[in-house]
């Protein structure tokens, strides 16, 4: 989960650069990882005899931690922009 946090985080600090609409770059983190999980899930080749399928849990733990790293890399990313303007 860590992975995934730093790697919204990093997303978030760029779309700073964007918008400043905290909110949205949280929902398009969550909506990231949302369509990524389902595209792993359903796309891509597994070995023969599959498995559980845990895409619903794996939404509701990861979906919001990927919200948070990217609300949390927004608003990192503006206090950067902020002190760069500021010299």
């Amino acid at each position: 989960m860590l992975e995934l946090f730093l790697l919204a985080a990093l997303g978030g600090v760029l779309c700073a650069i964007v918008t400043d609409k905290t909110t949205t770059i949280a929902t398009l983190g969550f909506l990231a990882y949302v369509a990524w999980s389902v595209y792993h899930q359903f796309f891509v080749p597994h070995v023969p005899g599959g498995g559980a399928s845990f895409w619903p849990i794996d939404i509701a733990f990861a979906g919001p931690c990927s919200a948070s790293g990217a609300a949390v890399g927004h608003l990192a990313g503006e206090w950067l922009l902020s002190q760069r303007s500021s010299r």
